[in-house]
């Protein structure tokens, strides 16, 4: 949620992904809230939520997930089952990010190099 405030997130979709128990993940969630590292809104009987920038705990945790889920794992989860990988070089927002620049978080794509 901190690696970009503009998505929204609704409990059965952060439960879904994480593989986690829809109602304990609805708890973290809302003590999440309650700290006021999450602002939410309700759309009908929905509830969404996303990471509170305005937040003076933003920045910290925002790099901390970025150095935690981005390019390190991006990297390892893409190009670790070639063989004969010497380097691998990022750039863009990617690289800007993780060297601390600010700005709109990355896009992860899809690679054409992930095997089936």
């Amino acid at each position: 949620m901190f690696a970009d405030p503009r998505v929204e997130w609704t409990a059965e979709d952060l439960a879904r992904r994480t593989g986690h128990p829809r109602h304990t993940v609805a708890n973290e969630l809302r003590r999440l809230e309650t700290a006021d590292l999450l602002t939410a809104r309700m759309i009908g009987r929905s509830k969404l939520l996303h990471a509170n920038a305005d937040s003076p705990y933003f920045e910290p945790l925002a790099r901390l997930a970025l150095m935690s889920f981005g390019p390190p794992l991006v990297v390892r989860e893409e190009f670790g089952a070639l063989s004969n990988v010497e380097q691998v070089f990022i750039y863009g927002s990617w690289a800007a990010r993780y060297a601390g620049e600010h700005g709109p978080a990355p896009r992860r794509r899809r690679s054409a190099y992930r095997r089936a």
